[in-house]
């Protein structure tokens, strides 16, 4: 009874106190707070923000802050500290140019001295204290005359102005980080975009690195430019690429055009990767080195008259054989799968790495120096038909290198003057058959042979070998190895990798250094490891340091 009479009173008190209060008294949330701009208070508060935002160069925010300051002797002060500051701004500092008309100023970070500043890095990324980033047009970079090095991480900006100003700058960065990117600004898509730059008076530039643009929009030095990188690009035609000028140029992207000609005169080294080509024409240009990173996409391919070099060219989806100029001294091609193998026209060829779905018909040029032959996946026989025959004919041939082939080595013949073999087997499981004797082979300086070669027969090397190296090797079970006639050797290193015990007969002088030299390509552990139950016939008494039994 106690409790409701006490909840009772409190209740009639409430409400006598609401009843007391003036409809003035009364404040809902609803209400708008009215302000007396002609206070003293709120006009000090409209002096102290104007100054606050002016001194921060944060002109962009004052808004008609100055228009409500009543006091013309306050008004004009503010106003001469605007263009004090607005001058200062202009002429020491960078600042982007909004689609909506404002203008945001700020200083680059770590810059002491403008007047001397080298360089200038702008970083967006995640972890950098650089806040400003907005899209538009970034201007000032007058008030910066001697950079040599302009570098942007993740900028918004869509066009570069002034940079006609910079007389000495070397290097240009424009570097995109896709995933910080994105978790910084989770609402703007990256894409290639059409930036706006224009590098046309900047005859000191060396080096070019942009990424995620557009071509088109671009102007380049007249004078050539040392490298160029362009990755994640949009290549929408030829004179896009045409428009630079450099020793090494570089482009990773799309062609939005499944055709692309270069007449380029000015770009001695091309590296391509472009989504989307299928033809590329090159016929009109003046390159020296065309590289094609191992893009697989190209059914016509027309290269130049002087070219020197075609490397990383993934040929796989050709439908007719290019037409390779003289003038090439370097040739790398994989996946060949057309009829025509006669490449005997290219005369001033001297190395060349030939990857081919079989080797039947092909026709060598005789001043060929180095080749390195190879198969495509799945690396089976048929692919290698037609490689086993006599290249002595190649009297320039130097050195030769057979990459995953399962071939028969027997009437597997090199020339006289061969000074480098090496077999390598990345497959585990391709078997080098049939008898391989290449003691004839004069020259014969090195026999390398790499990563899990099974041989059906132990091959027989020239007494002249001075390098044998022979990594994860495989013989059968039972087999003799000898090696006793190679009394010149300088470095020798044995790693089987299979449990067949073997002999193994060394030369009788063998020098220790040439185990020694062994030893420490493989930092200095066994030179010989040899599978247990291994014979070791003509043994020195200091090679046991040397050996491991596995």
């Amino acid at each position: 009874m106690k409790k409701i009479f006490t909840i009772c009173i409190t209740s009639l008190l409430i409400l006598f106190l609401f009843q007391a209060c003036t409809q003035e008294e009364l404040v809902t949330v609803n209400d708008p707070l009215e302000l007396d701009e002609n206070s003293l208070q709120y006009q000090q508060y409209m002096e102290e923000r104007a100054i606050e935002l002016i001194k921060s160069y944060r002109f962009d925010q004052l808004g008609n802050t100055i228009d409500r300051i009543k006091d013309p002797v306050v008004k004009e002060k503010i106003l001469a500290l605007l263009t004090e500051y607005r001058t200062i701004a202009f002429n020491e500092a960078l600042y982007i140019a909004k689609p909506t008309n404002d203008t945001l100023f700020f200083f680059p970070p770590n810059v002491e001295d403008r007047k001397e500043a080298k360089g200038i890095t702008l970083n967006y990324t995640m972890n950098s204290m650089v806040t400003l980033n907005e899209i538009g047009v970034l201007h000032g970079f007058k008030n910066f005359p001697k950079l040599e090095l302009l570098i942007f991480y993740n900028s918004l900006v869509t066009s570069i102005k002034d940079l006609n100003t910079l007389p000495e700058l070397k290097r240009f960065d424009w570097r995109v980080d896709a995933y910080d990117f994105s978790q910084r600004y989770p609402d703007i898509e990256l894409t290639p975009s059409a930036v706006n730059f224009d590098f046309s008076q900047n005859n000191k530039l060396e080096d070019l690195l942009l990424e995620y643009v557009e071509m088109g929009k671009m102007k380049y030095p007249v004078g050539k430019i040392k490298t160029g990188t362009i990755r994640d690009a949009i290549v929408n035609k030829g004179e896009d690429i045409d428009a630079i000028a450099a020793n090494n140029l570089a482009i990773y992207g799309a062609s939005k055009s499944t055709e692309l000609t270069l007449k380029s005169r000015n770009i001695d080294s091309l590296t391509l990767y472009l989504d989307g080509l299928s033809s590329l024409d090159i016929s009109g240009a003046s390159m020296l080195k065309l590289d094609l990173s191992y893009k697989e996409n190209l059914e016509k391919i027309k290269l130049n008259e002087g070219l020197k070099k075609l490397v990383s060219f993934r040929a796989g989806k050709l439908t007719e054989k290019p037409n390779f100029p003289k003038s090439l001294q370097e040739l790398y091609i994989e996946n060949y799968s057309l009829s025509d193998k006669n490449f005997s026209i290219l005369t001033n060829l001297n190395k060349m790495t030939l990857g081919s779905e079989g080797f039947d018909g092909l026709t060598l040029p005789t001043n060929i120096e180095e080749i390195l032959f190879t198969i495509p996946w799945p690396y089976t026989a048929k692919f290698g038909s037609g490689f086993n025959r006599d290249y002595s004919n190649l009297t320039k041939l130097k050195k030769v290198i057979i990459n995953n082939i399962p071939i028969n080595q027997t009437g597997l013949i090199f020339p006289a003057n061969l000074e480098y073999l090496e077999f390598k087997d990345y497959t585990s499981g391709n078997k080098i058959s049939g008898t391989g004797d290449y003691s004839n082979i004069s020259n014969l300086k090195t026999f390398r042979a790499n990563h899990t070669v099974e041989f059906e027969f132990a091959p027989k090397l020239p007494p002249y070998l001075s390098t044998l190296y022979l990594y994860r090797l495989i013989l059968p079970t039972g087999a003799t190895f000898d090696i006793s006639n190679l009394t010149n050797l300088q470095f020798l290193n044995i790693s089987m990798s299979s449990p067949n015990p073997i002999t193994l007969i060394l030369p009788t002088n063998l020098a220790e250094d040439a185990v020694k030299a062994g030893s420490a390509l493989v930092g200095g552990v066994a030179s010989l490891l040899l599978p247990k139950g291994s014979t070791i016939v003509n043994e020195p008494e200091w090679l046991s340091k040397y050996v491991q039994l596995y």
